[in-house]
């Protein structure tokens, strides 16, 4: 994590956007395909009246990005950040709604993206007590989607930790461990 946090700073960019970029190059080396859209997790507390507002309003967002594969890393960084700059701005916009008007679930598919990727930074420090605790994520083993990648740090305790929630119908297990490797050497 602090190696990507200190290349992500070389590149005016976040830890997500590198991440991000990182799993764009393997997905669409791996699938031989220049395009594809992701899954984002969002706040969606777009202006000061949703900040202020209690209730949750995450959703996930699908993100389309599509580089040329010649770009080097440090733009298609840059590139990432901009378009999902671009992208939160239509952050209201129903998920569900966008999978309706393109008519997905007639197509024998659920969703718009097949991977979805978040970062979730606790920076809290977890005691009960005396004691140090620690945050654990939690899957019920079923997973709509293909495969869900989730960063979680803790800048209190100096952590951070990658889980990969995937669809048996879609991998293996020791595919998902490879792709874990790989992003974690």
């Amino acid at each position: 994590l602090e190696r990507m946090e200190q290349l992500a700073k070389a590149y005016q960019a976040s830890a997500f956007h590198l991440l991000l970029a990182a799993m764009y190059v393997y997905f669409t080396r791996t699938n031989q395909r220049e395009e594809w859209v992701v899954g984002v997790p969002i706040l969606n507390r777009a202006n000061a009246r949703f900040r202020a507002t209690v209730g949750l309003f995450a959703q996930v967002s699908a993100v389309r990005l599509q580089f040329d594969e010649q770009l080097p890393f440090g733009e298609l960084v840059r590139g990432v950040r901009d378009q999902l700059q671009q992208d939160f701005r239509h952050q209201r916009f129903p998920l569900s709604e966008m999978n309706r008007e393109l008519g997905l679930r007639r197509s024998g598919r659920e969703q718009l993206f097949e991977v979805s990727l978040s970062f979730e930074q606790d920076d809290h420090d977890l005691r009960y007590g005396d004691v140090q605790a620690r945050a654990v994520k939690v899957s019920n083993r079923h997973e709509p989607l293909p495969l869900a990648i989730h960063l979680r740090s803790n800048r209190q305790q100096g952590s951070a930790c990658l889980h990969c929630v995937y669809n048996e119908g879609y991998f293996q297990h020791a595919e998902v461990q490879a792709l874990a490797q790989r992003l974690i050497w």
